[in-house]
Parts: C-alpha cells; structure tokens; sequence
C-alpha cells in the first residue's frame, strides 16, 4: 500500500497512478462493519473489472475541521495500519483537509478523482456528500461518472461511529463490538513524566473502572480513569516490557491488549 497525499493540486505529480482505478471514499473512522462492506466492495470491483484500487480518505474529519476540534476514535496511523494489513489495496490518498481543500467545489473534486487520480468507478455510503458546503450528491457522481460505475451501500442507523463514541463513553463495549464486527482496538503509550501508561490512540474518554490484565495468563488488576491507568503493580510493568502477548478482563467484559512493540506501545482490544 502507498500512501498518497494531496491537497486538489493538479500540478501534483501523481504519475504512479498510472492506471484505471475502483475508489472507495470516507473517513472511516470506527472501521466498522459498514465500512468492512465498502470496502471490500471495492477490493472486489478491483478484481473484476481488472483495475486498481484505492481508499481515498481524508487528513482529517471535515466537520472537526470546521468546528476546531479533534475527536476521533482512531488516530489515522491506526486506521492506516488496519487498511494495509486487513486489505491491502494499491494505494491510500489523503486528502488535506484545510482552508483551501474545503472551498473546492463539487466539479473541482469529481475532474480531479476522474482526470488527475484516474477514478472510473466509486463505492460509498448513501450519506456521502462532498465539495464546498455538502452541495456534491450521489446524483452529481452518476452523472459525471454514470449510474453503473457508483456503487451506494444503504445506510444503517444502528452501524455508525458517532454511536461507537457514544457507547465507549458508557463502557457498552458488548454494543460496540457488535457495531465493529471485531474487537475495539486502542494504543496506550507510557508517559514517562507521570510513570502511567496511557490510552493514546482516542481522543474519547473510556469509562473509568477496574480492569483485569492477563498477561500470559497471569492476572493483574488495573484503574483506569481519565484513559491512565492508574496503578500499576510490579507484574504489570515487567510484564510490559518483556512480553508480547498481554490479554485483558474488564468486569466481565474482556479486553485484549496485544504489544506493538517493545517501546511500550500496545494494541488494545475492547471484547466481550
């Protein structure tokens, strides 16, 4: 996977797109089941039709952009990360999302995905709008591309990330893993000023509680507040610095938490 960043300017050279492509095209924050669909929906036009693929994203969420906040529920590199080992497509463009990138119209954005990123045929959610104010609609991308070559998965209102943040909020992570389809994964980073490790890949506040950390089946009891953990036993510090596999049990929830690396940063995984 090559990853591409663009800010619309069509003086970019973007050579290596060197071929017709199928595009999916979100933010994808949660990667929930929703967005699994899309996405290998894509991956699988690619296939059929003999083109390349891309994910096309963007730097970050328009509307957290506009309103000068930054809540997500994964940082990009996360979701990144996901997108290249779960599906592999040929290339991720971001697009840049600042002062400039969201005055483009929805002319602008539809000639540039056709004649600069070579885009032949589009997979979205039916609430895709795009272009300066919203104003570009599925309409708009069926007359420009033409009907056949837009692909729209019909919304469901009980599958979205703003209800993924709302559940996280409330520890409802049963609720949440329905929603993904898969685990709820964060990273925590150790912060060495405060000697805690803490819940770095969200911007949203986990409910605090106890947790219960096995690692290689060896249980440890941890306080989160405020996305720290608060205490920290001599088992779970030599635990995270010498081994790779740490699993664990929140109330009767279970949360698997798996190292990254040995810099202490880890993949956590919310289940039940």
């Amino acid at each position: 996977m090559i990853k591409i960043e663009t800010d619309f300017n069509v003086k970019d050279d973007l050579s290596i797109l060197n071929k017709n492509y199928v595009a999916c095209i979100g933010f994808f924050d949660g990667i929930h089941k929703y967005h699994k669909k899309i996405i290998l929906k894509t991956k699988k036009l690619a296939k059929k039709f003999n083109y390349g693929w891309t994910i096309i994203t963007f730097s970050k969420k328009i509307s957290n952009f506009i309103l000068n906040r930054d809540e997500y529920l994964y940082k990009s590199h996360i979701r990144y990360d996901f997108f290249e080992k779960e599906y592999n497509p040929d290339f991720l463009i971001e697009i840049q999302v600042n002062k400039k990138t969201i005055l483009v119209d929805k002319d602008e954005f539809c000639n540039f995905l056709f004649n600069i990123l070579h885009i032949r045929k589009i997979v979205i959610g039916e609430d895709f709008k795009f272009g300066h104010n919203k104003k570009g609609s599925i309409d708009d991308l069926n007359n420009f591309f033409g009907k056949n070559n837009i692909f729209v998965y019909k919304r469901n209102k009980k599958v979205s990330s703003s209800l993924i943040k709302d559940y996280l909020k409330k520890g409802c992570i049963r609720k949440i893993n329905k929603i993904l389809g898969d685990k709820f994964r964060i990273t925590i980073t150790y912060v060495k000023k405060t000697n805690k490790y803490f819940i770095s890949s969200t911007s949203i506040k986990i409910k605090d509680g106890w947790y219960l950390i096995l690692i290689n089946n060896i249980k440890t009891k941890v306080f989160l507040k405020n996305n720290y953990i608060l205490n920290q036993n001599a088992t779970l510090v030599a635990f995270f610095y010498f081994l790779i596999n740490i699993y664990i049990i929140w109330y009767n929830k279970k949360v698997f938490l798996h190292c990254l690396d040995q810099t202490l940063k880890s993949l956590l995984c919310i289940y039940i």
